[in-house]
């Protein structure tokens, strides 16, 4: 690696952290502790970070603007994938959207659909769903997560009963090769079970940083799911995986590599 590439893959190591290890870099990068050390002393005097002992923090002015750029491209992406998702919605149809950023993002694009029937466990959804003249939304009952606004529960379940869902939109935690589709709550693996009892079609819509992750509970294995919504920045293994195992990759051709 290139002296100019490793202080590029230092950078991206601390706007993810905010911090480095003069250990792990070395590691990571496969090159001396004094050859980090030095990668530091320059990033200190470009004003990126602060040097410490064993390692380096970054600035928090720079931090902060960091954050906020990396935010608005989280929303820009959220819309992209979102949007594609949308598309897979027609008119007269009842479908169930899920608890997530992208999921919510999802629910700004279907004001132009007439006679949609739209069930969400979220009430974030729900509220941004209930102002469309030509939308009605079913909320499902349960308990609501004041932190995501998530309804979950034994009532939640229940209140799914007899209701026929044509296209189902879901997220994840995790995305793994091994373990398949993950989550970090329990009660969306039950949800996950009825959705896909009750539903004609389930749609996983996740962004690229989902893959190669994995949350503490499998919902699914990468074939029960026949449908994704994705950008194309998704590892070239799942495209080939999803490729293989005829599972439809929805994804936008739009050039998407700054985020």
């Amino acid at each position: 690696m290139f002296g100019m590439e490793r202080l590029q893959a230092i950078r991206e190591t601390l706007y993810e952290n905010g911090s480095v290890e003069v250990v792990t870099l070395s590691k990571m990068l496969s090159v001396s502790e004094m050859t980090i050390r030095r990668d530091l002393d320059k990033l200190e005097k470009e004003g990126l970070v602060v040097k410490t002992y064993g390692g380096a923090i970054l600035k928090k002015d720079v931090n902060d603007e960091n954050a906020a750029l990396e935010k608005d491209n989280k929303n820009k992406l959220h819309s992209k994938i979102a949007k594609i998702a949308s598309e897979l919605v027609e008119d007269q149809e009842v479908i169930f959207i899920g608890g997530s950023s992208i999921l919510l993002e999802l629910s700004n694009y279907l004001k132009s659909k007439k006679g949609l029937v739209v069930v969400t466990n979220n009430i974030n959804v729900a509220m941004n769903i209930i102002s469309y003249k030509t939308v009605k939304v079913i909320i499902t009952a349960g308990e609501i997560d004041p932190a995501t606004g998530d309804i979950f529960g034994y009532e939640t379940i229940h209140s799914l009963d007899n209701i026929l869902i044509e296209k189902a939109f879901i997220s994840v935690d995790g995305i793994d090769s091994d373990l398949g589709y993950t989550t970090n709550n329990k009660e969306y693996l039950e949800l996950y079970q009825v959705l896909r009892k009750i539903s004609n079609r389930v749609i996983l819509v996740a962004e690229h940083k989902q893959y190669g992750k994995r949350g503490l509970k499998r919902i699914a294995q990468l074939d029960d799911i026949k449908e994704v919504v994705a950008d194309k920045n998704i590892p070239d293994m799942f495209k080939e995986y999803y490729f293989n195992n005829d599972i439809r990759l929805y994804a936008s051709v739009v050039d998407m590599d700054q985020f």
